[in-house]
Formats: C-alpha cells, sequence, structure tokens
C-alpha cells in the first residue's frame, strides 16, 4: 500500500531538525497522535530532547529527528502521555533536578509550547497516567528520601499542576502506574528489599491514597502493569534468576515464571494485541530481543522466543493504529531502532530498522 506524502514541514520546523539521525542516550518513549501516527521521543548526546513521527499512521516511514530544545538538559529517559484533547506532552527530569513538561500546540500538530517546569521534587524516570476525569497525573522517586511522590493537573488538559504530594514508603525503581476498570490510579515500585509494593487510589480523580502494601517477588528492576481484557491488573519483572515472572491482581499477586532463566535482563515491555492478548519483551543480556506472548488463556503463554537487533536498552512497545504491535529501543549504535508485527496479533515481524535520519 502505497505511503501519503508527508506534509511540508515548515521553515523553523526545518530549521529545528538534525542533519543526520542523531546519537541518543536514553531509550525512547512512543506515544500515539490522534490521527494514528507513531510519535518518538528520546535523549540526544547532547542532553536535548529530539522527536520524529510516522509520516502517516502505520507507516514504516518516519520523519527525520528534530530537536525540542530543553530547559536544562536531560539524561533520564523521557515519558509521554495524551491529554483529554487528544495533544501529546512529554515529561522529562532535567539535570538540575526539575520535572519539566512541553505539549503539543494543538492535536497533530509539529508545533509545541515550549518548556515549563512541575516542580523539583523527585527525579526521573517519571510514570504517567490519565486519571478517569482526564487530568494526567506524574509519579516519580524523591530526590531526599526516594518515597514515591505524585503531581496532577489541577484541571483536564491545563497548564497547571498540583503541589508535589509525598506518598510514602522507600524504594529502588521507578514507579509503574496502571489503571483500575474504574478509573482508579495503583502505582507499584521495589522497595530496598526489592519486593513489589503497591497503592492505589480510594476513588477516581481524588487524591486520597491506601497506604502501601506487599505484592511480593525480588526484582532488580523496575516493574511493569498492565490491566488486561478481564479489568485485571498483571505486572512483569524480571528476576534475580534472570527469568520474566508476572503476578495478577486476581489471586493476590501469585508469581508465575514465565521462562528465559538466564537469559534476560532490565525492564520488560507489555503490548495488548488487537485481540485483547498480551506480549512481554524483554532485553537478552547479549543485546537480543525476546517476546513470550499468550495464547489462548490468560495463563498459557508461546514461550520466549528471538526478535534479534542489537540494543544497549530497554525495550518499549507501541500499538499501531491499525493493531500491529512495534517495538523501539536504542541500539548499540546509539541510534532508535524499530521493529513490527506484519499483521495486527499475528506471528511475523519486520527485520529491525532505524527511526528517522
Amino acid at each position: 500500500m502505497a505511503l501519503l506524502p508527508a506534509a511540508p514541514a515548515s521553515a523553523a520546523l526545518l530549521a529545528a531538525q538534525a542533519p543526520d539521525a542523531p546519537q541518543f542516550e536514553t531509550a525512547p518513549a512512543v506515544g500515539r497522535q490522534s490521527d494514528g501516527r507513531l510519535e518518538a521521543f528520546a535523549v540526544g548526546a547532547d542532553g536535548l530532547l529530539y522527536t520524529a513521527s510516522q509520516a502517516a499512521a502505520n507507516a514504516t516511514k518516519w520523519t527525520r529527528w528534530s530537536s525540542l530544545g530543553s530547559l536544562g538538559t536531560f539524561k533520564d529517559a523521557p515519558t509521554v502521555a495524551s491529554n483529554l484533547d487528544g495533544r501529546l506532552e512529554v515529561f522529562a527530569v532535567n539535570t538540575s533536578g526539575s520535572v519539566v513538561a512541553n505539549a503539543q500546540a494543538a492535536p497533530n500538530s509539529s508545533k509545541w509550547t515550549g518548556w515549563s517546569t512541575i516542580g523539583d521534587s523527585v527525579h526521573g524516570p517519571l510514570a504517567v497516567a490519565s486519571n478517569l476525569s482526564g487530568q494526567l497525573q506524574l509519579f516519580g522517586l524523591g530526590d531526599a528520601d526516594s518515597s514515591l511522590w505524585t503531581a496532577w493537573q489541577t484541571s483536564p488538559k491545563a497548564d497547571q499542576w498540583s503541589p508535589w504530594l509525598d506518598l510514602g514508603g522507600e524504594f529502588i525503581t521507578p514507579p509503574a502506574v496502571a489503571v483500575h476498570s474504574d478509573g482508579r490510579l495503583d502505582v507499584f515500585s521495589a522497595a530496598t528489599n526489592h519486593a513489589v509494593y503497591h497503592a492505589w487510589q480510594d476513588t477516581p480523580d481524588i487524591q486520597k491514597w491506601s497506604d502501601f502494601s506487599k505484592v511480593g517477588g525480588y526484582l532488580e528492576h523496575a516493574v511493569t502493569v498492565v490491566r488486561d481484557k478481564n479489568g485485571i491488573l498483571q505486572g512483569f519483572g524480571v528476576g534475580t534468576d534472570k527469568a520474566v515472572w508476572t503476578a495478577d491482581e486476581s489471586a493476590g499477586y501469585p508469581g508465575v515464571n514465565l521462562g528465559g532463566k538466564g537469559l534476560l535482563t532490565g525492564v520488560p515491555a507489555v503490548g495488548i494485541n488487537n485481540d485483547d492478548r498480551l506480549e512481554v519483551f524483554a532485553k537478552a543480556v547479549d543485546g537480543s530481543v525476546y517476546h513470550d506472548f499468550q495464547t489462548g488463556g490468560a495463563k498459557v503463554w508461546s514461550g520466549f522466543s528471538s526478535l534479534g537487533g542489537a540494543t544497549a536498552g530497554d525495550p518499549v512497545v507501541v500499538a499501531n493504529k491499525d493493531g500491529r504491535l512495534e517495538v523501539f529501543a536504542l541500539d548499540v549504535k546509539n541510534t532508535i531502532t524499530t521493529a513490527w508485527q506484519t499483521t495486527p496479533g499475528g506471528p511475523g515481524w519486520s527485520a529491525w530498522s532505524t527511526v528517522g535520519g
């Protein structure tokens, strides 16, 4: 199928574009525009944040990378979310310790509003989710005490944010946040004993939170949490045995070993196929990416197999508009690389290719 030609870039955008694909320092964050195009964000070797997007929804061709500038420079991976009106907003912590944000001027636009500060209580990487009302909410670990802190938009789509609220605890991994089917947020992180704990909103949109409750496990890296087709939250993490473990809330989070012992490392990524089956991706110790997917029932998995690649960072997975999963990672050449399902929910995958250029 022929791709539609990309819209001509403005002179200002062309001036901001890097002449060649930048060298990157972090894993990408990837969001999806209102029109279905994927947009990637990553920190370059110069500490600035760069972005590139698909030329059209579902396309394999991408725009060149362009700089969003910075309010200071960055070292941790950014995170991205969609506002209630469809505008993407990207968040990062700069090297001065400030949490900063930059939002699209309008849905699908290549123009951005510019960087603004949301405070300086936490360090990255950050987690973000949308409340039931559409207000975005950020989570990060405290600079002074490694407790878990949160701040939220004062209203949906707002530029104004609340002061940071300390939720307590003492944690060693970046947080992960998931949304219950009733709209309540639930945040997870591994504590100093390497077990995962979580706390949740008592009521959707209301900033009254439970105490932290133990999920269990023994993780070296951050956990990833998604909500499955039955509305059940399910966590995934790599244990000290270098295997991926999973646990869900349906039976009090019992741990189940999905395999890969001695093979896998880092923070897994989890995608949801167009038929609602979960698929998990993890970086192997040799830099390749492995995946494992549900084959029918929630408890039946395919077993890990390699998608190849030569990555230097953890994978990120996002669904295209047509339902095909697409995986992104920082590779050993310090470029952002991607591979995608050749059919929605299918077993076939493309070769790896470089994003932007």
